[in-house]
């Protein structure tokens, strides 16, 4: 009688000790089981509607396993796969890992990498290697504990989506323009309604918009390092484009012609000077049109017809740049005219 007493008295904290138990895993549990079916479904369908910041953030909710992201671009070149810290038991002697399309039973083998062996073996998912049909749908990822006989035990699921990354294309542009001159940065191509971002020295400048043709961005004037940045906002897979576009803005050479004096009079030497050194070129055009290309042409005597008046100046330096024409007035005085009328003067004796 005492012994069927006592069975009934463990049995009784058997069950206590279970719904204790219950309670507390509850606890420990942001949302319980059926809270968690709720947003799984809530996750998909926004899935399947294209709301894929809706679904990151949902799938991110229920997730299983902790180093596993609900999304990835196919960029991407690898990612580790790693279980949960608390899944290797002292049973455990190697893993495996798989990645499945359930709805059609598909088993992506070259999308999973192991390098070496036993419970020292590293796994890599390789996103580039789901085919572009199942981006954008839930995959399951499954890893598997195996005893030392190789028999699997146990595993663990969760889900992911490989997001399609932009295209890549190429810029292309020229080194270097002069600063009144400026240019234009191509991208090879682009994708209809993907946004391509300008950047100068990390720096935003301006986007595009692609039209499933070659993208200009125009008037580019200053000097620095250009790239872009092509962004799907439906996604949040963002992708550099290959090539940079050092540009290089040279300033324009200053012309500044001068002489040392502003007026001379007829007959006189005209110096003139370009005010500026190591030029490829001068041009001095003179009032009456000729054209001189020395640096500092000299005038010998002047001619007020013909020198009085605007002289332009203009040059090019080493890059190619040209300046703006600079002028300069010089006033040549014509010589006045002296006569001597005839005159009859009386001589007297002795003097004038």
């Amino acid at each position: 009688m005492v012994n069927k007493y006592i069975l009934k008295l463990f049995f009784l904290l058997f069950i206590f000790y279970i719904s204790t138990t219950n309670q507390v895993a509850g606890q420990e549990r942001d949302y319980p089981d059926s809270e968690y079916e709720h947003i799984k479904e809530e996750a998909r369908t926004a899935l399947k509607e294209g709301r894929i910041q809706d679904y990151i953030e949902l799938a991110g909710i229920y997730d299983v396993l902790d180093y596993l992201e609900p999304s990835y671009c196919s960029d991407i070149e690898s990612v580790e796969l790693i279980p949960n810290d608390d899944f290797i038991d002292g049973n455990t002697a190697e893993l495996s890992w798989k990645i499945e399309y359930e709805p059609e039973d598909i088993i992506f083998t070259d999308a999973v990498e192991k390098i070496g062996s036993g419970l020292d073996a590293q796994f890599f998912f390789y996103p580039g290697e789901i085919d572009e049909e199942y981006h954008v749908s839930e995959l399951k990822i499954t890893v598997t504990k195996h005893n030392e006989g190789g028999f699997g035990f146990s595993s663990t699921s969760d889900g992911t989506v490989v997001l399609t990354a932009p295209e890549v294309y190429e810029l292309t542009g020229p080194e270097e323009t002069c600063s009144d001159t400026p240019v234009d940065i191509v991208l090879s191509g682009s994708e209809d309604g993907l946004t391509y971002r300008l950047y100068r020295d990390g720096v935003q400048q301006f986007n595009l918009i692609g039209d499933g043709e070659a993208l200009v961005f125009e008037n580019i004037s200053e000097s620095g390092i250009y790239i872009v940045e092509a962004a799907n906002l439906g996604n949040s897979c963002n992708v550099y484009m290959d090539g940079e576009v050092e540009l290089v803005v040279h300033p324009l050479p200053k012309a500044d012609p001068q002489s040392e004096f502003s007026s001379y009079c007829e007959g006189s030497d005209i110096q003139l000077y370009a005010g500026v050194d190591d030029m490829t070129e001068y041009e001095w055009i003179f009032p009456d049109g000729t054209i001189s290309s020395e640096q500092n042409p000299l005038i010998e005597a002047a001619n007020a017809d013909v020198h009085s008046g605007e002289y332009t100046l203009t040059v090019i330096d080493e890059n190619g740049c040209v300046s703006e024409s600079a002028t300069l007035n010089i006033l040549v005085y014509s010589t006045p005219e002296v006569s001597f009328e005839e005159a009859t003067y009386e001589i007297c004796e002795g003097g004038l």
